[in-house]
């Protein structure tokens, strides 16, 4: 059962990622896309609460049905080795008997403070998706810029042979660019620096298998985002880059306002 994850700090969500994860949907035959917000980003600091972050993911995806989000108490605890039954019960918000409001949260409890004070990183999430989901083979959706970071990524040894890698880039691209022939990469430098990360990789004796997604170019980004709401900038030049939903939740909760 082919099914894709597609991780980030989603800080906020925006329509370039939805439009990411359903380029990966039409790439290849698949069953669905699982979205992973990170809870605490080992090479990031000063990020939104995880709370506002996946309640944001869940408002964007609620009209894709092929989007879905892992329960979050239970995936986090499987990622890290921990005991569920030490943990209160999340509360899904798929599972609300009321509409989601702005001021509702994902989570019935506060996040146990283990799980708040661990480094998330990308091999403990697959680990944990592996048991979630164990009849399934990966496809690890990722940004051009986190792909650069590859060869450095802890648990590299078992997680990039394990996955197929899905590159998300803000360029447009055409089907298997990837495949150009080495004489042809001048054409393009951004296509050089992946096929050197590709090399990098194989000198530590790893296979990896992966895919520029063709998919247009994209001008959004998370931080021009935050910037805008920061600088109190007109909320119509948003409305092209974040669901209605999510901008409503932004707006309510006051976030990005410092």
């Amino acid at each position: 059962m082919p099914t894709r994850n597609f991780g980030g700090t989603f800080d906020p969500v925006h329509d370039g990622h939805l439009a990411i994860a359903e380029a990966a949907l039409v790439a290849q035959s698949l069953v669905e896309v699982i979205w992973l917000p990170q809870i605490f980003p080992a090479h990031k600091s000063a990020i939104t609460p995880i709370q506002h972050r996946w309640a944001m993911v869940e408002l964007a995806i609620a009209p894709y049905p092929q989007f879905h989000l892992p329960a979050p108490l239970e995936f986090w605890c499987n990622s890290l080795g921990g005991d569920l039954s030490t943990l209160s019960t999340p509360t899904s918000l798929s599972k609300l008997s009321t509409p989601l409001t702005p001021t509702s949260s994902t989570f019935s409890e506060p996040i146990p403070p283990q799980i708040m004070s661990t480094p998330d990183y990308a091999i403990h999430q697959w680990q944990s998706l592996k048991n979630l989901y164990p009849q399934s083979n990966w496809c690890w959706i990722l940004g051009a810029d986190s792909f650069l970071t590859l060869p450095r990524w802890k648990g590299r040894e078992v997680l990039i042979p394990a996955c197929k890698w899905l590159v998300a880039t803000r360029n447009q691209w055409k089907p298997h660019m990837e495949l150009l022939e080495p004489q042809k990469l001048s054409e393009s430098p951004e296509l050089q620096n992946f096929q050197q990360v590709i090399k990098e990789i194989h000198l530590q004796g790893l296979s990896i298998t992966w895919q520029i997604l063709p998919m247009p170019s994209i001008d959004i980004s998370s931080t021009s985002i935050r910037q805008s709401f920061q600088s109190r900038q007109a909320l119509s030049s948003l409305e092209k880059s974040l669901p209605a939903s999510v901008q409503q939740y932004v707006e309510s909760h006051n976030l990005y306002r410092y």
